[in-house]
């Protein structure tokens, strides 16, 4: 029986040494992943880099498919084609169906042509009641339904798949419309401009301003892409109706390359906006363990269309015994191998030409 209980307590004591090799070798291989510098940094980091998502997902998610609602008819403009169903309750003989013509009429018996053109349904049954009630019929009940929309220009320009004039058979909203236009280019910005009533000057004014990043028109509201993807989307997803323009700019992006979890571009929320280099590396999600931190480089475009390059050590940044430099858009954050020299200069030179075969992560 000791013999036994002596069996037992030394393997009892085995699997727990076992045991505990296995979580310390779990510790130090995570721990070979994470950047230098404290614990607190690493899981602000992590936190940082949840933020992102590439466009490739973003219009799997949200902007493929005809899976959006439209929006409710209650404020929709009646136009020209325009197929109207009219019922009077209790009046039979009343109840048809009118098609509003080029000039925005219809026909009904009994009052002739009516003004539809420009009338929500609730504002034309209003029309049509009071019109009845001055000679024939007693406080009528009447309802007026929309059975076919005629299509309504909608134009949607910029960084899209698929830029157009699109015509829109009944209400939609913005997620809808850029889905019909196939989601957003890889290059896109965060920020959509919609413009509302803009006359053909003004939308060729409006088109000036989108080249030249300038001031926008009137009557333009701007949405931010991660607001509008966010938890309180439903609030940016505005109408879109007949005449709207929307703008999308192109992205001002900053690039980071080499030996990092997540190398890419990645989209500033604003035109005005600094990230640093610390900032950077959290979004991309730490380096790997291959990275030479001491040899790291900021490569910058120049006004004459040359490069510069900066050299950095980021063990140093990560340390806090050097300050963490602020990119600009267009900046190339370079973190080379710590392998061959050699090595080391032609994977810099691939780090110079930004393809476009790179991931595009944005604000989310």
């Amino acid at each position: 029986m000791k013999r036994f209980r002596l069996v037992f307590r030394k393997a009892g004591f085995l699997s727990s040494v076992i045991c505990g090799l296995v979580f310390w070798f779990a510790v130090l291989g995570n721990a070979g992943e994470q950047l230098p510098g404290d614990s607190r940094e690493n899981t602000k980091q992590g936190e940082t880099a949840s933020r992102t998502i590439t466009t490739e997902e973003m219009n799997r998610r949200y902007f493929q498919g005809e899976t959006f609602s439209a929006v409710a008819p209650d404020d929709y403009r009646i136009g020209s084609e325009d197929l109207l169903q009219i019922s009077v309750f209790q009046i039979e003989d009343f109840n048809r169906t009118a098609r509003v013509t080029a000039d925005g009429l219809i026909f009904l018996p009994l009052l002739g042509q009516v003004q539809a053109s420009g009338l929500t349904p609730y504002e034309l049954g209003q029309v049509i009641r009071l019109r009845l009630s001055e000679k024939y019929v007693q406080d009528p009940q009447v309802s007026v339904l929309v059975k076919e929309y005629h299509g309504e220009p909608v134009t949607v320009i910029g960084a899209v798949k698929n830029p157009g004039v699109y015509q829109l058979k009944q209400k939609k909203t913005l997620v809808h419309v850029l889905s019909l236009a196939g989601g957003l280019a890889k290059d896109a910005g965060n920020e959509i401009w919609v413009s509302h009533d803009l006359s053909p000057l003004l939308m060729q004014v409006a088109e000036e301003k989108l080249t030249a990043r300038d001031e926008l028109p009137t009557n333009t509201i701007t949405v931010k892409i991660s607001d509008l993807l966010g938890p309180d989307g439903s609030r940016w997803d505005v109408p879109i109706r007949g005449g709207d323009v929307i703008r999308i700019p192109g992205a001002q992006m900053v690039y980071v390359m080499g030996e990092v979890q997540a190398p890419g571009a990645y989209v500033l929320e604003h035109d005005n906006q600094r990230i640093s280099v610390l900032q950077l590396i959290a979004l991309a999600r730490g380096t790997t363990r291959k990275a030479s931190l001491g040899s790291t480089r900021i490569i910058q475009a120049k006004p004459d269309g040359n490069r510069e390059e900066k050299q950095i050590n980021l063990a140093k940044i990560f340390e806090g015994k050097s300050p963490d430099p602020v990119l600009s858009p267009n900046d190339i954050l370079f973190v080379p191998s710590s392998k061959v020299r050699g090595a080391l200069w032609r994977t810099l030179e691939s780090a110079i030409q930004v393809g476009t075969g790179m991931l595009i992560y944005r604000p989310f």
